[in-house]
C-alpha cells in the first residue's frame, strides 16, 4: 500500500510539474492565435492552433472549427468545421457544442456524415 501510494504521489508531483512548466506555454500559444486572428494574421493563428489541437485542447479546436466556418486564412469547409467543433464539444466546450449544431443546421445529411467519419478517423489515430 505504501509503495502504491508513492507511485501515486511521484505522477502527481510529475503532473503538476508538467501543468505549471507546459499550461503557461500552450495558454501563450492559444493567446497568440487570437492576436494573430485579430491582426487578420490566419497563418499564424492556423499554425499556432493546430499544434494546440493536435494536442487536444479543446478551445485550439473550437478555434479551428471557426476559421473553417468562415473561411479565414483557410477554404470554407463545413466538414472540416463540424469537425473540430465536434472534436471540442466531445472535450466539454459547451460554446463549441452550440456552434456545432449551428453549423449542421445549414450542412447536408451527406456533409455530417463525412463531418463525423472525419472526427471518428481524427480520434482513432491520436488515441492516447
Amino acid at each position: 500500500m505504501k509503495n502504491l501510494c508513492l507511485r501515486f504521489a511521484g505522477k502527481l508531483a510529475g503532473l503538476l510539474v508538467f501543468m505549471l512548466v507546459a499550461g503557461p506555454a500552450l495558454s501563450t500559444d492559444f493567446q497568440n492565435g487570437e492576436i494573430a486572428t485579430n491582426n487578420s494574421d490566419y497563418s499564424t493563428a492556423l499554425e499556432k492552433w493546430k499544434l494546440l489541437a493536435e494536442e487536444r485542447n479543446a478551445d485550439a479546436q473550437f478555434s479551428l472549427g471557426k476559421m473553417y466556418s468562415v473561411g479565414n486564412g483557410v477554404h470554407q469547409d463545413y466538414a472540416l468545421a463540424h469537425m473540430w467543433v465536434n472534436l471540442a464539444a466531445s472535450l466539454g466546450n459547451i460554446e463549441a457544442r452550440e456552434y456545432r449544431d449551428l453549423i449542421a443546421s445549414i450542412m447536408s445529411r451527406e456533409q455530417i456524415f463525412e463531418a463525423q467519419g472525419l472526427a471518428r478517423e481524427w480520434v482513432d489515430t491520436h488515441k492516447k
